[in-house]
């Protein structure tokens, strides 16, 4: 799965956010409330792949030692400001 496809989709649709997990479907929150996606299931390398490709050396290393991470990011792709949380 396209991680900024999915971004630029939740953009488009109004979403404030979007909760994707891995191997699970994407889910929206829209007006406050949450609902499931359809399609396709978030893989874990698609968001491994996504995290590699956003976060700077730095960041990856605080990743493995943390575990988790809460980075901002501009997106050229879908003009959109994200907050991940990894």
């Amino acid at each position: 799965m396209d991680m900024y496809e999915l971004l630029k989709y939740a953009n488009e649709s109004g979403v404030s956010d979007l909760f994707a997990g891995a191997n699970k479907v994407p889910a929206f929150r829209i007006n406050g409330a949450v609902f499931p996606g359809e399609g396709e299931i978030v893989e874990k390398s698609d968001i491994d792949s996504f995290r590699m490709e956003i976060l700077t050396e730095e960041e990856e290393e605080q990743y493995n030692l943390k575990g988790s991470l809460r980075p901002c990011h501009d997106s050229p792709s879908c003009h959109v400001r994200e907050r991940s949380c990894l």
